[in-house]
């Protein structure tokens, strides 16, 4: 009996033990199993690979993309580009004194960015910008009061104007270098316009203290463009838009005249903004606005739609400020130079001072301030340069100078093309779906 005790108990400690040694589960230390636990001669190894792969261990899924990055011109007469904006460019707007570029954009900002070519000077100096957000809007036109330091713009969701002004920082040190100036919005100014569709055009005029702005769209929009007074944001006047196309309203830079920015007909009707000197004004002091148009650009000028409409000066320096020229060009291929500087009022006609057959449809031009230069896009976007010569007093002749081809140096869709400087020896061009505005020389 005893025998068989003793066994019986050998037996229950041999198990006991074994469950001790293979049964048991183990201690936890520092989130590892005694068995998971490394030991220090792994450690270091594994240490050292991550030394000796370089950082980061690469995720599983292949190499991560790398940002397309936009094609820049390699043309010769190619300067350089206005960057810095994330989604594609809109509108862009020069100001009176050809120092700064303001851009909008569908990443829903405003940058205003120095027009000099700082990149490629001696400096090697990044040119200066600011920024602001829109907050969820759009801006879809723009367009510099006199001062050069205001700015409007016209909103895509509330169909609202914005002002926007430049002012010195106030931690702004005159020695040091950075953009001096930051931009806030008057938003007290803001005010609704009630358009029916997206704003094409927002324009403000650069002669008066005491501007006006036109607001526009096409004609399946709306069938009038509004006349503002910038101060008081009440609608002062109406212009009947029949045939607008696309572009919305112009206005002449001495705001004296009212067009439209392209047309479905073959003419361009005029409009007159009414201004009397006042006793007791310095400047003549706004009236109303023609409800009839004053000028028709017609004369068989052009025997299709007309895709474009500039005013500009005249090519004498005499006429500095003044807009008595326009030029028109239109998808049967002519460009044709304007005087409109004629006795309206006495029923006078506008007189074609030139015009030339590019040989392509056109669908852009532009004019410099002082009407010696003129740029058109065809429908392949080609560029074309132009100088203005005079003939005799009542002619000109229309010079081609320069023709960029868009064989890769363009590098897009022409979306807006504007001179940059008095004399038009630079140009800005912007191209469809493009976060760059590229800068020209002429």
């Amino acid at each position: 009996m005893d025998t068989i005790l003793s066994v019986v108990m050998a037996i229950f400690i041999i198990a006991l033990s074994a469950w001790h040694i293979f049964g048991r589960k183990p201690k936890k230390e520092d989130g590892l199993s005694v068995r998971q636990k490394p030991e220090n001669g792994q450690n270091e190894a594994r240490s050292q690979k991550k030394k000796t792969s370089g950082g980061k261990p690469k995720k599983l899924g292949g190499h991560t993309k790398k940002k397309k990055k936009e094609p820049i011109p390699t043309h010769k007469n190619f300067s350089h580009a206005i960057k810095g904006h994330s989604q594609p460019i809109i509108s862009f707007s020069i100001s009176p004194n050809k120092k700064w570029i303001a851009t909008s954009s569908t990443d829903q900002s405003v940058r205003i960015t120095e027009l000099e070519d700082t990149v490629n000077s001696s400096a090697k100096r990044v040119p200066l910008f600011f920024r602001i957000n829109m907050n969820g809007d759009t801006i879809t036109s723009l367009s510099w009061a006199a001062d050069s330091l205001t700015l409007v713009g016209s909103s895509e969701s509330s169909r609202e104007v914005y002002f926007f002004r430049m002012r010195n920082k106030k931690d702004s040190n005159s020695t040091s270098g950075g953009f001096k100036y930051e931009m806030i919005e008057l938003k007290k100014r803001r005010f609704n316009t009630n358009h029916g569709g997206v704003i094409q055009s927002c324009v403000i005029d650069t002669a008066y203290s005491c501007p006006i702005i036109v607001t526009g769209c096409d004609t399946k929009a709306d069938d009038h463009f509004y006349v503002w007074d910038s101060k008081s944001k009440q609608r002062i006047g109406q212009v009947p838009n029949k045939s607008c196309s696309r572009g919305g309203a112009v206005l002449s830079q001495d705001g004296h005249f009212i067009a439209n920015a392209s047309t479905n007909t073959s003419e361009v009707k005029i409009f007159e903004v009414v201004r009397k000197r006042e006793k007791g004004h310095a400047e003549p002091i706004f009236q109303h606005v023609s409800n009839k148009h004053v000028m028709v650009l017609a004369s068989g000028a052009h025997k299709s739609s007309i895709s474009d409409v500039c005013f500009g000066g005249h090519d004498a320096q005499v006429a500095h400020g003044i807009s008595d020229r326009v030029v028109t060009c239109g998808s049967d291929g002519f460009l044709v130079l304007w005087d409109i500087d004629v006795r309206f009022d006495l029923k006078a006609d506008p007189e074609i001072l030139a015009k030339v057959n590019v040989g392509s449809p056109l669908k852009r031009c532009a004019i410099s301030m002082n009407g010696s230069k003129i740029i058109c896009v065809d429908a392949s976007d080609n560029v074309h340069l132009y100088k203005c010569e005079a003939t005799s007093k009542s002619t000109r002749a229309l010079k081609k100078l320069m023709v960029v081809e868009n064989n890769g140096a363009i590098s897009g869709n022409i979306r807006q093309i504007e001179f940059c400087d008095y004399d038009g020896l630079k140009m800005v061009v912007l191209n469809e779906n493009s976060k760059h505005a590229f800068v020209w020389n002429c």
